[in-house]
């Protein structure tokens, strides 16, 4: 589902050096990482300034090309976290979540676990704005920065600690 743009805030002082299949740090962080794409991007830097607030560091990567996925990248980034988080105004079916989760399928990540947030595979029976479907789907920074302090625990917890 493309839900469409709305003017979404700038989030580039400059016009990045953009690579197609490779990430683009946005932010540098400790504690969890954040993989973004498309029109979230906004989305997950007020998320990361939400679990700031909390005491969580998230790294901010811009995925701007799902295909072909970063793998050299993601290897970096199970190695470093714990916790990925993967956030697109997409179906969780055959986007980059689901991309990344295959890829973490076909790996040894035994300690990295991942969240993903998106649209359900349902269709809305309701019309209304952008800011309405997201809300449904629970898009939001503070749903999505909230989950993932519901979640972070579990992700830091015996089996899945370093």
């Amino acid at each position: 589902m493309r839900i469409g743009k709305t003017n979404e805030p700038v989030v580039h002082l400059k016009i990045p050096d953009l690579e197609i299949g490779k990430g683009y740090l946005m932010q540098e962080g400790k504690d969890l990482c954040i993989l973004s794409t498309g029109n979230m991007l906004p989305i997950a830097l007020e998320t990361a300034n939400l679990l700031k607030n909390q005491g969580k560091e998230a790294m901010i990567i811009s995925m701007h090309t799902v295909k072909p996925l970063d793998r050299e990248l993601l290897a970096s980034l199970c190695q470093k976290f714990a916790l990925l988080v993967t956030l697109e105004e997409h179906s969780l079916i055959g986007g980059l979540g689901s991309s990344i989760a295959e890829w973490m399928s076909d790996q040894e990540m035994l300690f990295t676990r991942l969240i993903r947030f998106g649209t359900q595979d349902l269709f809305p029976h309701s019309i209304g704005s952008q800011k309405y479907t997201r809300e449904y789907f629970g898009l939001t920074a503070p749903k999505i920065a909230s989950t993932i302090i519901e979640k972070i625990h579990y992700a830091n917890t015996s089996c899945y600690s370093r």
